[in-house]
């Protein structure tokens, strides 16, 4: 089996899907990556604030960036 993906893998694949959302659904990005993107991140310390944090986002920037500044040991997204 391989092995599972480190983190910064996977905040680099969550950035690459929300770039990808961007090009292909640009009217929908915001609403669809409020709800996907918070299971790349399920299980982590901190996962729950990003959630909340990503459901109140109002722009693609906003969600942009909280997933630029999540840090799994870090549970404060200020």
């Amino acid at each position: 089996l391989p092995e599972a993906p480190d983190f910064e893998e996977i905040k680099s694949t969550l950035l690459r899907h929300l770039e990808l959302q961007i090009q292909y659904t640009p009217a929908q990005a915001l609403f669809l990556m409020r709800r996907i993107a918070c299971g790349y991140f399920k299980g982590l310390p901190g996962a729950p604030e990003f959630r909340n944090r990503l459901n109140e986002a109002g722009s693609i920037e906003e969600i942009r960036d909280l997933i630029e500044r999540f840090e799994p040991a870090v549970c404060s997204l200020q």
